[in-house]
């Protein structure tokens, strides 16, 4: 008679089915490593000298930890000793190429790249819960510096040089160890006249923003009013047209020095912001098409619109609104000079401020209490995000060179 139900009334735990299958991976991953090792020595034995003697003889062994991301494991490792010129080495760790270390690079690059995304006692509990490897909070600490020292290194040797695309600068400002003080994070990127995708140039910490573009020599910027930035000389300045209109709203006061209610000040901006979409959808449509002539005579309308606008605003009794939209309506309506040209220039520093968004993002919450790791984590960062293929090459070569080193 067939059993009405496929019950068995059994119950498997999943948590412990992982459990075990992570053990058996570290079996696996430990004898994989005896294994290699002694093929190692069956090649070695095989050597000798001119007397005939055997060239390599066994000289003791120790026990020790080999961590990555697959498995954990500790096995007894072989001394060897050379007869030809009396130098004791350990085969096994010779052809991995990691020397004394403990963490092997797989699980460093994991380690370092989570600490990215969260904080470091996060990061350890992320990596135990996830890995089932613990790697301890300054441990990962290290693990960053290290990394991100290979890939800014790597990252500066294929930087292409600013001139190709438009140099953007800006700084955010991030809690540091000490309470109460801050630390200005200066970032200057490129963005490229093509993709227009974004790619770092510099990352400083403190210090003058100007800083971040010592010895690059600028041929077009797009940025915001910061006095250190404009003091950069540069062939074409765009003023961010969207910090441009937040200039004037906050130029906009009453007569007792305040600034005036949000829909007096929209009334004000709105032909602002008016004229210079209208100068955005014509570089939009005149450029491909090579209509130059259009683009310029669009320009010129603009900045006779600000005129206007600057003479209404003084007869209203704001004349500090009216000599900024005419002081610097000049450099806001830059792309439009350049497009006439057929050089691309954005309208807007939203490229460096999308990366600087990035950087307050993860720096919430206490977690910018750094000290002189924040540069490091920032440059792990942003060459991950704005140059993902460049830092892919980086970690490979890191993965391939990483000999020598401390135990950890």
């Amino acid at each position: 008679m067939r059993p009405t139900s496929t019950k068995t009334g059994e119950r498997i735990d999943l948590p412990s089915l992982f459990q075990t299958a992570a053990e058996r991976c570290d079996d696996a991953f430990g004898e994989t490593l005896l294994d290699r090792q002694e093929l190692l020595w069956e090649h070695m034995r095989e050597e000798r000298l001119s007397t005939g003697g055997r060239r390599f003889v066994k000289n003791g062994g120790y026990l020790r930890w080999f961590k990555a991301t697959r498995g954990v494991a500790r096995i007894r490792i072989q001394r060897v000793t050379d007869r030809w010129d009396g130098r004791t080495t350990a085969p096994l760790l010779d052809a991995l190429e990691i020397g004394k270390r403990q963490y092997l690079p797989d699980l460093r690059v994991a380690a370092a790249e989570e600490a990215t995304r969260t904080s470091y006692p996060e990061t350890e509990g992320s990596t135990r819960r996830f890995l089932g490897r613990r790697v301890p909070r300054q441990t990962t600490w290290g693990f960053v510096r290290e990394i991100a020292y290979r890939v800014e290194g790597y990252h500066r040797a294929l930087l292409p040089r600013p001139q190709g695309g438009v140099v953007q600068p800006d700084t955010v400002f991030v809690r540091s160890q000490r309470k109460g003080t801050h630390h200005g994070v200066h970032v200057a990127i490129v963005q490229d006249p093509e993709e227009h995708h974004c790619q770092v140039v510099n990352v400083e910490v403190d210090g003058p923003p100007k800083r971040v573009l010592e010895g690059i020599e600028v041929d077009r910027m797009a940025s915001d009013d910061d006095p250190s930035l404009t003091s950069i000389p540069a062939k074409w300045r765009q003023f961010c047209e969207l910090h441009f209109r937040r200039l004037v709203e906050r130029s906009l006061v009453d007569g007792r020095g305040l600034q005036l209610p949000t829909d007096q000040r929209a009334r004000w901006v709105r032909p602002l912001v008016g004229a210079l979409a209208h100068l955005r959808a014509s570089v939009a449509l005149h450029k491909p098409r090579g209509e130059w002539a259009a683009i310029e005579h669009r320009t010129r309308e603009t900045l006779a619109e600000f005129g206007v606008l600057a003479k209404q605003l003084r007869e209203a009794g704001q004349p500090q609104a009216a000599r900024v939209v005419e002081n610097e309506g000049r450099a806001a309506v830059v792309f439009g000079e350049l497009a006439a040209r057929g050089v691309w220039m954005p309208s807007t520093s939203n490229g460096v401020e999308r990366i600087c968004g990035m950087i307050a993002h993860r720096c919430k919450r206490a977690w910018a209490r750094w000290g002189s790791g924040l540069r490091s984590m920032v440059i792990l960062l942003l060459v991950r995000k704005t140059r993902p293929s460049i830092y892919r090459s980086a970690i490979a070569r890191y993965m391939r060179s990483v000999s020598g080193g401390g135990v950890r």
